[in-house]
């Protein structure tokens, strides 16, 4: 079972690679699994990812035409949104034109 990698909580987690962690230095484990699971909280508090070792946190702290800010407020308000790999779920409007 998937739990998050800093506070073990089972719901709503994304894969994300983490800057600091300390299994980098273990090229079996880079290559078996480099990223690791994230609830919302801990991807904003304290985890780094895609921000030169910044919580998202801190994005949403800077101007809002800034890259960082708008990829962190992406990631905000579209978290349920995303399945477990970042990618688009389809929207229950969609499923439902189709019937």
């Amino acid at each position: 079972m998937r739990k998050c990698y800093s506070c073990k909580e089972i719901k709503n987690l994304k894969s994300i690679f983490i800057e600091d962690c300390d299994c980098h230095d273990d090229m079996e484990k880079i290559l078996e699994s480099p990223n690791h699971s994230v609830c919302k909280h801990c991807f904003f508090e304290t985890c780094a990812i895609e921000f030169e070792g910044r919580p998202a946190s801190e994005c949403l702290e800077e101007p809002k035409d800034s890259a960082d800010y708008k990829q962190a407020k992406e990631y905000e308000d579209n978290w349920n949104n995303y399945d477990y790999h970042w990618k688009l779920k389809k929207s229950i409007t969609l499923s439902q034109e189709k019937k």
